[in-house]
């Protein structure tokens, strides 16, 4: 996604008159995310607030409506308060992130206001600072340490050069993964260090904010297999909410397995596969994906795989540092695809599992199985086979009224 027309400058009045100055980026409405020290001094929101967002000429007035000093994490939320502001119009919202790997080098960006880029006038410029996350490093406090290229040299009027960097939302494959907070002094100017989204997605405040404003609670995507998984989709017709994947009507018919999944998902072996099959319109894939759902809250890495996905997404699957969940649709047309993510899963250090959904479980089981010894977990698959969801005729007028109330 570009980020030009979200990122914004930050500044907050402190307490002796001077001005604290930071970045910023606008989550969607009146909401732009920063750092707690930007605008928070010794435990009180600063005022006044003021903003302006990248191309735009002139500052906003806004107020600090969330901050997670309190708790430990150096983030906070403002609202922009000036009744006339419009905000930056978006197609879609933003999509979080979180890393769920250990493999290092991971790419990111972040764009800011930092003292490198003052004038001498004092008005700054951006800067787009481009590096990598090691997972592990800093993995004892929680936080993300950045490795910067091509760092500008520190100096001595501000101390750092990245002063005013932080409150910079940091961007893993299109996922705002997490926000600058620091530019550590032992590092020259090599590293910035961040906090991740996920230290604070589930803060009731934070949480509570944002669906006030922008309707829309945070869901973590992994990013290290970005791509892998089925987006959620766009509703741009009446025709759109037919769709399984919209899950427009309450999921209905199918609790007791999906009950029995969850169960499954929680058994201790490492890796195990299950096949799901029934005829089209019998809820295979709103099956899958309430699993998934209920697996993500769970801290999995969970999602319905795509035909085509990138080769890196697959092959980071080996690499994964939480349990993995995979659902697969209309597998018995995907049998090379079905064979690589086996293979990969079987590789991961990490309980897996790997739901199969299909039409029937007929001679394609034999022949993808006949592939290879790694297979052999899918020809001992239970095989689920789904049965009509309403057997009665007013059981089915009654889904259709229950869907139309919808």
């Amino acid at each position: 996604m570009s980020v030009a027309g979200f990122v914004a400058e930050v500044y907050g009045r402190c307490g002796d008159g001077s001005w604290s100055c930071g970045s910023g980026f606008a989550v969607g409405g009146r909401l732009v995310l920063t750092a707690g020290h930007v605008v928070v001094e010794s435990g009180r929101p600063m005022t006044p607030v003021r903003v302006r967002l990248l191309g735009a000429a002139d500052f906003v007035a806004a107020e600090v409506c969330w901050s997670g000093l309190g708790v430990g994490v150096d983030v906070a939320l403002l609202r922009v308060t000036e009744a006339d502001w419009a905000a930056p119009a978006r197609r879609r919202p933003v999509r979080w992130g979180r890393l769920v790997g250990t493999a290092p080098g991971v790419p990111c960006t972040a764009v800011g206001f930092p003292a490198v880029q003052a004038a001498p006038d004092g008005v700054r410029d951006s800067e787009q600072a481009a590096g990598r996350i090691n997972p592990l490093a800093m993995a004892k406090t929680g936080l993300h340490a950045i490795t910067v290229d091509g760092p500008p040299h520190r100096v001595v009027a501000s101390g750092s050069p990245w002063k005013g960097m932080s409150g910079a939302a940091v961007f893993c494959q299109d996922l705002l993964t997490a926000v600058v907070v620091q530019d550590p002094a032992g590092f020259a100017s090599h590293r910035l260090v961040a906090v991740p989204i996920a230290a604070f997605a589930d803060d009731a405040g934070f949480a509570e904010v944002l669906q006030s404003e922008i309707g829309a609670d945070v869901m973590l995507e992994p990013v290290e297999v970005a791509g892998l998984f089925a987006e959620p989709p766009e509703v741009v017709s009446p025709a759109s909410l037919l769709r399984a994947d919209v899950a427009a009507v309450r999921f209905r018919g199918r609790v007791e397995l999906l009950e029995e999944l969850a169960d499954w998902c929680q058994r201790p072996e490492w890796f195990l596969v299950r096949l799901v099959v029934g005829p089209g319109g019998q809820g295979k894939t709103r099956l899958g994906d309430e699993l998934v759902q209920r697996m993500r809250r769970q801290g999995w890495v969970a999602g319905r795989v795509i035909d085509g996905a990138p080769a890196s997404a697959q092959a980071a699957l080996s690499g994964l540092a939480c349990d993995v969940l995979l659902v697969v649709d209309y597998a018995e047309t995907r049998a090379g695809q079905v064979q690589t993510l086996v293979e990969r899963l079987r590789a991961a250090n990490v309980r897996s599992r790997l739901v199969l959904l299909a039409r029937s479980a007929g001679e394609w089981v034999g022949e993808l199985t006949s592939r290879s010894a790694d297979l052999a977990a899918v020809d001992a698959a239970t095989v689920d086979d789904l049965p009509p969801v309403e057997t009665s005729a007013a059981g089915r007028v009654e889904a259709w009224r229950e869907a139309v109330r919808t």
